[in-house]
């Protein structure tokens, strides 16, 4: 297996998991109301 080719897609899904989280992050943040556990500093 190509190591390069399993690093890129390893930042290619990081980063797009960050941007797809992120919105999602926020909301559980600010409305707490489905009870989501979020284990965040």
């Amino acid at each position: 297996m190509d190591l390069r080719l399993q690093l890129w897609e390893s930042v290619v899904v990081l980063s797009w998991a960050k941007v797809e989280a992120g919105p999602r992050v926020f909301s559980q943040i600010s409305s707490m109301e489905d009870g989501g556990a979020l284990d965040m500093p």
